[in-house]
């Protein structure tokens, strides 16, 4: 996602509303990269409209997000004996490791703080 001079490397993840689902699996590559993040969508199961979002990422889009940590992801199913390999190129985040954003507005503000400021300014 860019807008004007400033570029976010975003990888997105949803659930709906009262799901279960506590933890993500987050690409590594995302770290390598300038302005990375995770936006977790919640969305009302009937309605599909979006609920909150949470966070993973840093304040500054020029700056390296945080990392990842150490929880490492293997796969769901087992191979033939079933053992259940590791899958180096993700790490896993849980709930507590995302911020709540309320908005759309206050997660367009995270993407883009001074971006959208500027615009604001301008207009």
């Amino acid at each position: 996602m860019e807008t004007g001079p400033t570029q976010r490397h975003v990888q997105i993840k949803s659930s709906f509303v009262g799901s279960s689902t506590r933890v993500q699996k987050i690409n590594r590559k995302l770290e390598e990269k300038t302005g990375g993040c995770v936006v977790w969508i919640f969305f009302e199961r009937e309605t599909l409209a979006i609920n909150h979002y949470r966070w993973f990422g840093a304040d500054c889009p020029r700056s390296e997000m945080p990392s990842l940590g150490h929880r490492v992801v293997k796969h769901v199913k087992g191979n033939a004996q079933g053992v259940k390999s590791v899958r180096p190129g993700l790490r896993a985040l849980v709930w507590g490791d995302f911020r709540h954003v309320g908005s759309t507005s206050e997660l367009a503000s995270l993407l883009f703080p001074n971006d959208l400021t500027r615009e604001k300014t301008v207009a």
